[in-house]
């Protein structure tokens, strides 16, 4: 399966943990977006939820990707709204999303190749193991990294251009995926293999050695996934992972900005937390309790578990957006 993506997922939502020093779009705001700031900004989730006024609040406009506490009244004005909109897909509609996942996210990569996602440069300062040492050095030097759900490479060629001595495995359940990265020019076939599975329904090939990889990376990829399928998903990682290897896992966090869009429009909510945007592909919203329950359960250790909340704005349109997403590191007991 695949990252998460199409109309329900603004290409900022993967924007990284970077202090104002770092992004250009933290900085403070220049004469001409004082000028933005004089119109009225509004809050995307508040107006989701349908309590744009009743809930206004000032707006700090001064960076435009700030940490913030997970917000509890925030939480339960989404589990308010959410219990109100308690309409499913139909059962023949589930199962035709089910049976067609694949022919919905091929299509996706066919219309988007490697334009969508911008490359996740982030992630070293979410995973500091993916991070090069002071001296230039890399404590991934002869390992094997594997990355579940790869799409267009968004992921793997950072770390293959800061990790020289590395060698990588990137598959995907689309064809179309991974014929773009495999067509990309940095990819090296001495240095990776990019390959079609599909990990929700078979085993990883039997050329990925069991207990062969070091670290494994899920980023937005178990959320894309039939719930009833992630702890099978889990397992097989877990076959392929060393004594001791590791999964680097992000993905979206319940009451998300784009979880509470999906339900105010109709005919989108498949089950609890789980949802299908207007091209098919589909979404799922984690707890920490629910992955907690999932890795435990699969042969994993946490390393660490916690929620990621940000308020990111958009100064062209004058819009707050509150994002929260998980991140985490399992161990292969």
């Amino acid at each position: 399966v695949m990252e998460s993506t199409a109309e329900d997922a603004p290409k900022g939502e993967e924007t990284p943990n970077l202090t104002p020093s770092k992004r250009k779009d933290v900085q403070e705001p220049s004469e001409k977006d004082e000028g933005k700031d004089k119109k009225e900004w509004k809050d995307a989730f508040w107006n989701f939820v349908g309590k744009q006024e009743a809930e206004k609040e000032d707006i700090d406009t001064s960076v435009s990707w700030k940490e913030i506490p997970y917000d509890e009244i925030r939480n339960q004005a989404a589990q308010d709204f959410i219990n109100s909109r308690v309409q499913l897909v139909s059962q023949e509609d589930r199962e035709n999303y089910e049976e067609k996942a694949m022919e919905y996210w091929d299509k996706f990569h066919k219309q988007n190749e490697n334009r969508f996602f911008k490359e996740r440069n982030y992630l070293h300062f979410q995973f500091p193991q993916l991070k090069l040492q002071e001296d230039g050095s890399s404590l991934l030097d002869g390992r094997v990294v594997m990355e579940v759900g790869c799409g267009s490479g968004s992921s793997i060629f950072p770390l293959m251009e800061s990790h020289k001595s590395t060698f990588f495995y990137a598959f995907d359940f689309s064809p179309k995926a991974v014929s773009v990265v495999q067509a990309n020019p940095h990819y090296d076939e001495s240095r990776c293999k990019a390959f079609v599975c599909d990990i929700a329904t078979s085993d990883i090939p039997d050329f990925v050695a069991d207990n062969s990889v070091d670290l494994t990376l899920m980023i937005f990829v178990l959320s894309a996934i039939s719930p009833d399928l992630m702890r099978d998903v889990l397992r097989r990682v877990h076959q392929k992972l060393k004594p001791g290897g590791s999964i680097c896992f992000r993905d979206y966090g319940l009451y998300d900005m784009t979880q509470v869009r999906f339900l105010a429009k109709d005919n989108r909510k498949l089950a609890d937390n789980y949802y299908v945007r207007a091209d098919g592909t589909r979404s799922y919203y984690f707890t920490l309790e629910g992955v907690t329950e999932l890795v435990t359960q699969t042969g994993f250790e946490i390393d660490f578990l916690k929620y990621d909340t940000r308020e990111l704005r958009n100064r062209k349109r004058c819009v707050n957006m509150y994002r929260v997403w998980l991140t985490g590191k399992f161990i292969k007991k």
